[in-house]
């Protein structure tokens, strides 16, 4: 029941990237670890070590007591998992009536990770490895999952973003960030305040002794993206007061536009883009309308829907209720795109509904051949050089060095962020998000929030995370139950209880 890493690193076999290094904590028995770091960071690895799946790279692990690990990956099909009364005691928890009957292929993604995830309970490891367990779970799954890992009496790891999920279930945090491991002895949001302070500390000292490497390291970041992008190969030397920036068999172009690129790192700092000239932004409405899959198949009735301008929309609901079908039959009425599923019928107002983007988890709006400036370009003809700019700015990209990149080369993160840059300019009135946030990282949530709350025009969006919704200033919300619609003007997203709250309407 109990873990000592002593200066882990490890490094991918195949082309010998290095995921993290000097590595060092120890874990006690019955301790309650969240693990948190940006997506790449190495979370799933280093569970996978300590599970014994891979070894690593170097360093000394010592794992006292057996593991289970569960992830979103390579679950368990029916006829491997073990159907017994403390199974399906545990799966009923879950809101999943199980028996040997069962088609696990007609179930969602979610109930099939629930179901893996009380086989685990059930065997009662001393030490339970879960990776990103509340994903895909809508607000009743996620409750009754924190529950039932309350009870847990072993040592537990949850690599999560979920903050609502860390702040409930762990007591300490392993934190994974630029190759290092931060161990805090808080939850999350608590230990945030612990790690703000260790990097105070440590930047203070840092510039103090090496201002030259603080200088090198800032640029070098931005740089950076560029040359992968090449395929260059670029090392930055890690011994103490010995930082360089060494270009091995890159050409002379290559130094020459680095030291151009130090040059200008501050060209972009005074962009600023134009306000909003619209004088009002999307709104519809519905009466006595009907959705479904198909004039058989109906999933709500009665629907009376008056959206505003400016409005910003929740749509809450367990999974299966029709929330995706019925964004997507708007859009379908609405625009008359015909490959959205779903049919809506009844009196449909929608001349004042205006330009739309729509994002779901794919981020299909984004065009992998084209560059970031050529998505936004493509998103918002029209938009002026500096617009495109200032929009890519607001999302993280504040390099004129990323902007050329294709967008078949960026990560998840990079993804959503430029994705709610393109949907978010002064072109569009109408914003849809279809679970936004799913597989997202703490950071990039962060910077996808505080654009959206920048955002002037109407808002609707669907998600599980009231962590995001209670930042979005959400001023409407929609919940979809026993196939009505019913609206919320007032709902309290500052509320201590909010899950509970949610998960009694529901």
């Amino acid at each position: 029941m109990e873990i000592r890493a002593n200066k882990l690193m490890y490094e991918t076999p195949k082309n010998r990237l290095r995921v993290f290094f000097d590595m060092s904590f120890n874990i006690f028995p019955r301790r309650r670890v969240g693990l948190v770091g940006p997506n790449g960071s190495g979370k799933t690895t280093l569970l996978r070590i300590i599970d014994g799946q891979i070894r690593p790279s170097s360093g000394n692990l010592r794992v006292k007591g057996d593991t289970i690990y569960v992830s979103q990956v390579n679950l368990k099909d029916m006829q491997s998992l073990r159907i017994n009364s403390a199974f399906k005691v545990i799966a009923g928890r879950f809101g999943i009536e199980i028996n040997s009957d069962t088609d696990f292929e007609l179930l969602s993604g979610g109930e099939k990770l629930m179901l893996n995830i009380a086989q685990a309970l059930v065997e009662n490891p001393d030490i339970l490895l879960l990776d990103e367990p509340t994903n895909h779970l809508d607000i009743i799954s996620r409750k009754n999952l924190i529950e039932v890992l309350n009870e847990f009496p072993n040592t537990l790891i949850i690599a999560s973003h979920d903050i609502g999920l860390l702040d409930q279930v762990t007591d300490q945090t392993l934190y994974i960030e630029y190759g290092k491991v931060y161990q805090l002895e808080n939850p999350y949001t608590k230990a945030l305040v612990e790690l703000e302070d260790i990097h105070e500390e440590t930047l203070a000292k840092f510039k103090k002794e090496d201002k030259e490497l603080v200088r090198l390291d800032r640029t070098y970041h931005g740089y950076l993206d560029k040359i992968r992008d090449r395929q260059a190969k670029v090392r930055i030397i890690e011994k103490r007061g010995e930082a360089s920036i060494d270009f091995f068999n890159a050409s002379t172009d290559y130094k020459e536009e680095f030291q151009q690129y130090i040059e200008d790192e501050d060209s972009v700092s005074q962009l600023k883009t134009t306000d909003y000239t619209a004088d009002d932004y999307g709104s519809f409405s519905i009466n006595d309308g009907v959705m479904g899959i198909n004039e058989d198949e109906v999933l709500i009735e009665d629907i009376n829907l008056d959206i505003k301008s400016s409005n910003r929309v929740s749509i809450l609901g367990r999974n299966g209720v029709g929330k995706s079908m019925f964004m997507k039959s708007v859009l379908q009425k609405a625009y008359g795109i015909d490959k959205l599923p779903g049919f809506l019928e009844g009196k449909f107002d929608c001349e004042e509904i205006g330009k739309f983007a729509f994002i779901d988890q794919s981020y299909k709006i984004v065009d992998g051949e084209k560059s970031m400036i050529e998505n936004l370009k493509a998103s918002s003809p029209g938009l002026s050089r500096n617009n495109q700019q200032f929009h890519l700015k607001q999302v993280g990209f504040d390099k004129p060095i990323q902007w050329n990149r294709r967008a078949i080369h960026l990560s998840g993160g990079e993804l959503a962020r430029l994705a709610i840059a393109m949907a978010t300019t002064k072109m569009q009135k109408m914003l849809f998000l279809d679970e936004p946030t799913n597989n997202l990282d703490i950071d990039t949530v962060k910077i996808i929030t505080r654009k959206l709350n920048e955002f002037k025009g109407t808002l609707i969006v669907i998600s599980h995370d009231l962590h995001f919704l209670s930042r979005l200033n959400i001023n409407n919300s929609l919940v979809i139950k026993d196939k009505k619609i019913k609206k919320l003007e007032l709902f309290d997203y500052d509320s201590e209880n909010l899950y509970e709250q949610v998960a009694n309407l529901i």
